[in-house]
């Protein structure tokens, strides 16, 4: 590398003509940040997003992000998560010392489906960077945790308690539409008579009704 002599020196500002770069100065400008950044620690922050998919089979999928705490997230980015279906979940979403473009493994329930399996923090891009996770609906708790792969610490960890579970679930809404139909049925059930032998006779009408339900 050698220093170069400016063509003009102005007041407030120098000129070079034809500069010659080095090949060099390239290369440590791509290596040395990424070199340097690998050695400072810093925190992470983990986002959650959930929505439940299927009705016979019901399935929960999380989209789980790893980024750094001074990584900004776009109003836009929660109202197009929204938009497809995703709720984001309110947990603690700091880590413990997190370094940029290291590799850490997700981990969840037994039976978790996770793509991919390890995730790295990244500064350019991280909303792009996430796991998928899907979880049968039979499932009671969900447990996820992350693990620094150098000595198997666990960075960061969050529960789905059993009721926050039952609140994922679909909600059912009562079928109004049909309501003056039961109550039509309730008024012949309570038509029925017995017998002097003890059998039950259903009148006609109220076995007609039974059937359509």
């Amino acid at each position: 590398m050698s220093v170069e002599t400016p063509t003009r020196i102005l007041p407030f500002h120098v000129v070079l003509e034809n500069p010659s770069f080095s090949s060099l100065g390239i290369f440590l400008w791509n290596v040395l940040p990424t070199a340097l950044t690998k050695r400072i620690p810093i925190h992470g922050k983990v986002f959650l997003y959930l929505k439940t998919v299927g009705v016979q089979c019901l399935e929960y999928k999380i989209h789980l992000y790893l980024m750094p705490t001074f990584a900004p997230v776009k109003k836009t980015f929660h109202q197009e998560k929204s938009r497809n279906g995703f709720r984001k979940l309110d947990k603690p979403p700091r880590t413990k010392t997190v370094y940029i473009k290291k590799s850490y493994t997700v981990n969840g329930p037994g039976g978790a489906h996770i793509s991919p399996k390890e995730l790295e923090v990244e500064c350019i891009s991280p909303l792009q960077n996430f796991t998928d996770i899907t979880i049968d609906g039979a499932v009671q708790v969900i447990d996820l945790w992350l693990v620094n792969e150098r000595d198997a610490e666990n960075i960061w960890q969050c529960r789905l308690s059993r009721g926050e579970v039952e609140e994922l679930g679909p909600h059912i809404p009562q079928n109004t539409r049909r309501q003056g139909e039961f109550e039509e049925l309730n008024s012949h059930i309570s038509q029925i008579t017995t017998g002097s032998e003890g059998m039950i006779y259903y009148y006609p009408c109220l076995y007609v009704r039974i059937l359509q339900i």
